[in-house]
């Protein structure tokens, strides 16, 4: 586990792991003002905002999940006879990344007045994102920036979970049935095939686990600053039109 370092202290964070590593969250301080009565004795939430309130402090236990699957992995890898450890992490890592989209669709949804419900608000619905893009500020640009990355992240999590199992394998060997060194970076197949389909091959496209886990925390931190800066924007401009 990482050490302890000087925690942002603000409601919104919930549980999550964050503040153990000293992240703090764009907006967070900006909506609790907004979503939160301090009293002498505790917090009220308010009721215009109880939604809002709860999805924030979801995404910021969800991106926090995220960094807490890769810190695992970072221990994990390079110790003998961990590989299967290192893949239950990273499985929760796939899974959590589409669980944080999820959230956030269903923050901008509330926000937005999209109109969508249920599993309608889901990034990877064409007619979600089209509508997103079309009454959101910061989300116009969406699928020409992120769409592609969205799309294979929610693919990979789709496979795992219901289709396949996705091998781990040593940067050096090339393939996952070749001798499996765990002193080297270890790898998980770009796209999610299974070990069936990548022993048939004479060479994988392999990426290196841990890059693929930082590479994708990134995109889920910018499409989260990117939903906190369309709340934050929508919320300021209704409360400066009453």
């Amino acid at each position: 586990m990482c050490a302890q370092i000087k925690k942002p202290s603000n409601f919104l964070y919930g549980q999550s792991f964050l503040p153990n590593l000293g992240i703090e969250l764009k907006f967070l301080d900006e909506f609790e003002s907004f979503f939160i009565i301090k009293k002498e004795k505790g917090i009220q939430v308010k009721r215009e905002y109880s939604v809002q309130t709860q999805c924030v402090i979801d995404i910021s236990e969800k991106i926090g999940f995220l960094y807490l699957a890769l810190d695992y992995i970072k221990q994990l890898e390079g110790k003998g006879g961990q590989v299967k450890l290192i893949k239950y992490h990273f499985y929760n890592f796939v899974y959590y990344c589409k669980a944080c989209l999820d959230s956030i669709a269903v923050l901008l949804n509330h926000q937005l007045n999209l109109g969508f419900k249920g599993g309608e608000r889901d990034f990877r619905k064409v007619k979600f994102r089209q509508a997103l893009e079309t009454k959101s500020t910061f989300f116009k640009d969406f699928s020409s920036k992120f769409g592609s990355w969205c799309d294979a992240i929610i693919e990979y999590r789709k496979r795992i979970i219901h289709q396949i199992g996705v091998p781990v394998w040593t940067e050096a060997a090339g393939h996952p049935d070749e001798a499996w060194k765990p002193s080297l970076p270890q790898c998980i197949p770009k796209r999610a095939v299974s070990l069936i389909d990548l022993i048939s091959r004479e060479k994988c496209e392999g990426v290196e686990i841990i890059f693929f886990c930082q590479d994708n925390i990134k995109k889920i931190m910018d499409t989260a600053e990117m939903a906190f800066s369309e709340i934050y924007e929508n919320i300021r401009s209704n409360i400066d039109n009453k």
